[in-house]
């Protein structure tokens, strides 16, 4: 997908809490289809967010790129550093599921992060929790960017697939440490509906090099050399646990590559 976004947000602001905050995403029959980002509708999350919405007939669908279902679309404030963003689908009465992707942008278009839903995890039900697919990112804005925009989305294939969850026998024995039974786990088919939950942090990833270090950990354009660069020379300098740092930081701001850089260092070495 191409964004270019428009500041067509939506005038509804949120303070983030411990409690997810349930807001709606029914927008007027008139706005409901779109087929291009920029005619989207955003809400506005205060940092750090912590919301829960129901995808339904009455949401926003976007029609591009083989996305064709409902969506739901927030924005934050792009000048806070780095961020966590996580995106979770619950499985609702134990029959059906949104299988959500999601995209985090700026407002520049330039893509900070993303996830398909073959890249979710899935989460056992807990007493609160039901069943739940989750995934999440760390995304760090350029200095430059002003807003963040995350886009929840399905794809046809997606919504065409179906999610497996433990069944509920099994979880009540593990519950209580007993063996459990050797049954069928459920099934679960794929829908356009569901019931979404968006967590959205600040770090302490790039903080904390800076505190320690006083080095300056630069922007998402270049963090990628910055860290590649860094290992390297941790490496040539026989500092292997720094270097082991430095790659697991990498590794947290999903940054391709770093492992092979590792490796190719320390056999050079």
């Amino acid at each position: 997908m191409k964004y270019k976004w428009l500041p067509l947000v939506a005038a509804f602001s949120l303070a983030g809490c411990s409690a997810p905050q349930v807001i709606s995403s029914d927008v007027e029959p008139s706005q409901q289809v779109s087929t291009s980002v920029e005619l989207l509708s955003w809400t506005k999350l205060d940092l750090p967010a912590n919301v829960t919405t129901e995808l339904g007939k009455n949401s926003q669908i976007l029609l591009l790129d083989g996305t064709a279902s409902p969506v739901a679309t927030f924005t934050v404030d792009g000048n806070r550093g780095s961020l966590d963003v996580e995106v979770a689908s619950l499985v609702v009465k134990e029959s059906s599921m949104y299988a959500p992707s999601f995209k985090v942008t700026d407002d520049k278009g330039r893509v900070l992060g993303e996830k398909r839903f073959s890249e979710f995890e899935y989460r056992e039900a807990k007493v609160l929790d039901p069943d739940q697919y989750a995934a999440k990112v760390t995304v760090i804005p350029f200095d430059d960017s002003k807003a963040l925009h995350i886009l929840v989305y399905s794809t046809k294939e997606d919504i065409a697939g179906s999610s497996t969850v433990t069944h509920p026998a099994k979880l009540y024995a593990k519950a209580r440490s007993n063996q459990p039974p050797e049954i069928a786990d459920p099934v679960i088919l794929h829908s356009l509906y569901g019931t979404l939950t968006v967590k959205i942090d600040a770090n302490n990833v790039v903080t904390k090099r800076e505190q320690t270090e006083n080095e300056y950990i630069p922007s998402a354009a270049t963090s990628e050399e910055y860290y590649k660069s860094a290992i390297e020379k941790a490496v040539a300098e026989d500092n292997i646990p720094k270097a082991l740092s430095l790659l697991d930081e990498a590794k947290a701001l999903n940054i391709e590559g770093a492992q092979e850089i590792f490796v190719k260092a320390i056999n050079a070495k």
